[in-house]
């Protein structure tokens, strides 16, 4: 964050995008880490194969209108993306284009949501059984939030805890898909067997899942904003000692 601010300073505002040509880097740790520094955030949830960007065919759209609005730009860089990956790749490819400046809300709507379900003190083995389902990348410590969620509200509904933490569920679901420009995500490409792998839908934007021990003293996740300002953690850590 100190590199985003002293180039935010020099520039003199805000830094219109950032794409990551790497892996698992569409987080929603991320995207809050960066939210006061730029516009929009281009990544992916999953990886990016050793091709990496088709920088020809994503910034063909900047050449040609260099005043193309950088809404525009990002959603044809994922479109760009999706285009080459859909020809070439092998159907696991993602690239998601996030407005940066509706994490703020997205950040109070988890919050809401994780001290709902903290506050469910008899339901961790259904949130367990959402993370054994959900959509997830890297070491399995990464999900994608809205298919969590997803999850998470069918096995409630399934239950005794049928329609507990329902409309905090729905609000962050809704902030999220479907993709279009009000959302948080305004553009999101899966490749088909990512698509087919997970069978539900993705939303673009994964969280830290570690349902494998509270979170110790040491790490560096404790140093991000996102923990600091959420009760995400709390909720990671409360399932780790109950279930």
């Amino acid at each position: 964050a100190s590199v985003m601010n002293w180039s935010k300073r020099g520039l003199g505002k805000n830094i219109d995008i950032i794409a990551c040509d790497a892996c698992t880097m569409a987080t929603i740790e991320v995207a809050y880490e960066w939210k006061d520094y730029c516009n929009y955030f281009v990544a992916s949830e999953n990886v990016v194969p050793g091709d990496g960007f088709p920088y020809n065919t994503m910034f063909a759209s900047l050449i040609s209108n260099p005043d193309i609005s950088n809404l525009d730009f990002s959603k044809n860089m994922v479109s760009e993306y999706g285009k080459y990956y859909s020809a070439n790749g092998e159907g696991y490819e993602t690239l998601s284009a996030i407005d940066l400046s509706k994490i703020d809300n997205l950040n109070t709507l988890v919050d809401n949501y994780s001290k709902a379900l903290v506050s469910n003190g008899n339901a961790s083995d259904i949130w367990s059984k959402a993370y054994r389902v959900c959509a997830f990348v890297g070491q399995r410590d990464l999900i994608d939030l809205y298919n969590f969620i997803y999850h998470e509200k069918n096995f409630c509904n399934a239950s005794s805890a049928k329609g507990y933490a329902d409309t905090e569920a729905q609000a962050v679901m809704d902030a999220m898909v479907p993709v279009g420009d009000s959302k948080v995500i305004v553009a999101n490409y899966s490749g088909v067997l990512f698509k087919e792998y997970f069978k539900t839908d993705t939303g673009g934007l994964t969280i830290w899942g570690w349902f494998v021990g509270t979170i110790p003293d040491t790490s560096p996740y404790k140093e991000c904003q996102f923990y600091l300002n959420n009760s995400w953690p709390d909720f990671m850590n409360w399932i780790n000692q109950n279930h």
